[in-house]
Protein backbone atom coordinates (compact mmCIF):
# COMPACT_ATOMS: atom_id res chain seq x y z
CA UNK A 1 0.00 0.00 0.00
CA UNK A 2 1.41 3.25 -0.65
CA UNK A 3 -0.65 6.42 0.58
CA UNK A 4 0.44 8.58 -2.10
CA UNK A 5 -1.69 6.70 -4.54
CA UNK A 6 -4.98 8.08 -3.19
CA UNK A 7 -6.00 11.56 -2.89
CA UNK A 8 -8.85 13.85 -1.71
CA UNK A 9 -9.82 17.36 -2.90
CA UNK A 10 -11.68 19.65 -0.83
CA UNK A 11 -13.08 22.86 -2.54
CA UNK A 12 -13.73 25.35 0.99
CA UNK A 13 -12.97 22.65 3.36
CA UNK A 14 -16.01 19.94 2.05
CA UNK A 15 -14.66 17.13 0.24
CA UNK A 16 -15.20 16.91 -3.35
CA UNK A 17 -13.37 14.44 -5.09
CA UNK A 18 -11.30 11.84 -4.61
CA UNK A 19 -9.01 8.76 -6.46
CA UNK A 20 -8.13 5.52 -4.85
CA UNK A 21 -5.31 3.78 -6.37
CA UNK A 22 -3.46 0.44 -5.34
CA UNK A 23 -0.62 -1.37 -6.53
CA UNK A 24 -1.34 -4.81 -7.91
CA UNK A 25 -0.75 -7.40 -5.46
CA UNK A 26 -1.60 -9.42 -8.15
CA UNK A 27 1.72 -9.51 -9.53
CA UNK A 28 3.01 -10.59 -6.37
CA UNK A 29 0.20 -13.60 -5.82
CA UNK A 30 0.06 -14.81 -9.67
CA UNK A 31 3.27 -16.97 -9.37
CA UNK A 32 2.93 -18.82 -5.94
CA UNK A 33 -0.06 -20.51 -7.72
CA UNK A 34 -1.98 -20.73 -4.34
CA UNK A 35 0.51 -22.33 -2.44
CA UNK A 36 1.89 -20.64 0.76
CA UNK A 37 4.27 -23.32 1.59
CA UNK A 38 7.84 -21.97 2.80
CA UNK A 39 8.81 -21.65 -1.08
CA UNK A 40 5.75 -19.95 -1.65
CA UNK A 41 6.57 -17.55 1.31
CA UNK A 42 9.99 -17.13 -0.34
CA UNK A 43 8.64 -16.46 -3.70
CA UNK A 44 6.41 -13.65 -1.85
CA UNK A 45 9.36 -12.08 -0.52
CA UNK A 46 11.29 -11.66 -3.33
CA UNK A 47 8.29 -10.54 -5.64
CA UNK A 48 7.30 -7.74 -2.95
CA UNK A 49 10.85 -6.91 -2.91
CA UNK A 50 11.49 -6.59 -6.11
CA UNK A 51 8.05 -4.47 -6.76
CA UNK A 52 5.08 -4.45 -8.83
CA UNK A 53 4.91 -2.29 -12.26
CA UNK A 54 1.33 -1.94 -12.40
CA UNK A 55 -1.11 -0.08 -10.60
CA UNK A 56 -5.26 -0.25 -10.25
CA UNK A 57 -7.47 2.19 -10.01
CA UNK A 58 -9.77 1.05 -7.10
CA UNK A 59 -12.71 3.71 -6.82
CA UNK A 60 -12.78 7.44 -7.68
CA UNK A 61 -15.80 10.21 -7.40
CA UNK A 62 -16.66 13.30 -7.71
CA UNK A 63 -19.73 15.28 -5.28
CA UNK A 64 -22.22 16.02 -7.97
CA UNK A 65 -22.37 19.55 -7.40
CA UNK A 66 -18.27 19.78 -8.14
CA UNK A 67 -18.42 17.98 -11.22
CA UNK A 68 -17.34 19.77 -14.48
CA UNK A 69 -15.13 21.77 -12.54
CA UNK A 70 -12.20 19.97 -13.56
CA UNK A 71 -11.48 18.27 -9.98
CA UNK A 72 -11.01 15.05 -11.97
CA UNK A 73 -8.12 16.00 -14.22
CA UNK A 74 -6.32 17.35 -11.20
CA UNK A 75 -6.31 14.55 -8.65
CA UNK A 76 -4.77 12.56 -11.71
CA UNK A 77 -2.51 15.33 -12.54
CA UNK A 78 -1.17 15.55 -8.83
CA UNK A 79 -1.22 11.61 -9.40
CA UNK A 80 1.00 11.40 -12.13
CA UNK A 81 3.50 14.44 -10.70
CA UNK A 82 4.26 11.51 -7.85
CA UNK A 83 4.16 8.23 -9.72
CA UNK A 84 5.90 9.57 -12.83
CA UNK A 85 9.67 10.16 -11.42
CA UNK A 86 9.08 6.93 -9.26
CA UNK A 87 9.60 4.98 -12.77
CA UNK A 88 8.43 2.41 -10.65
CA UNK A 89 5.03 1.42 -12.62
CA UNK A 90 4.89 0.81 -16.24
CA UNK A 91 0.95 0.73 -16.08
CA UNK A 92 -2.54 2.36 -14.71
CA UNK A 93 -5.28 0.21 -14.67
CA UNK A 94 -8.58 2.06 -14.45
CA UNK A 95 -11.21 0.24 -13.19
CA UNK A 96 -14.18 -1.01 -14.95
CA UNK A 97 -16.10 2.29 -16.78
CA UNK A 98 -19.90 2.01 -17.93
CA UNK A 99 -19.94 2.68 -21.41
CA UNK A 100 -23.25 5.11 -20.46
CA UNK A 101 -20.84 7.13 -18.11
CA UNK A 102 -19.89 9.83 -20.63
CA UNK A 103 -17.72 12.01 -18.35
CA UNK A 104 -15.59 9.05 -17.26
CA UNK A 105 -15.22 8.22 -20.33
CA UNK A 106 -14.04 11.54 -21.64
CA UNK A 107 -11.64 11.63 -18.85
CA UNK A 108 -10.28 8.87 -20.11
CA UNK A 109 -9.77 9.57 -23.76
CA UNK A 110 -8.42 13.44 -22.54
CA UNK A 111 -5.25 11.36 -20.97
CA UNK A 112 -4.77 9.22 -24.06
CA UNK A 113 -5.65 5.82 -22.05
CA UNK A 114 -5.52 2.56 -23.95
CA UNK A 115 -8.42 0.86 -23.50
CA UNK A 116 -7.37 -3.11 -23.10
CA UNK A 117 -10.67 -4.63 -22.45
CA UNK A 118 -14.00 -3.39 -23.58
CA UNK A 119 -17.52 -4.46 -21.67
CA UNK A 120 -20.68 -3.79 -23.17
CA UNK A 121 -23.42 -3.17 -20.27
CA UNK A 122 -26.95 -4.49 -21.13
CA UNK A 123 -29.66 -2.85 -18.85
CA UNK A 124 -33.43 -3.51 -19.17
CA UNK A 125 -35.69 -0.37 -17.82
CA UNK A 126 -38.28 -2.02 -15.83
CA UNK A 127 -41.99 -0.01 -15.25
Amino acid sequence: MDENLIWFAYVNGEPASFNIVLPDANQMLKPLHGKLDLIGKLKFLYYKWKGVKRMRAIVMGTKQKFQNHGLESALFIKLGEYVLPLKQYDVLELSWVGDFNEKMVALHNSMEATFANKHLTMRYIFN
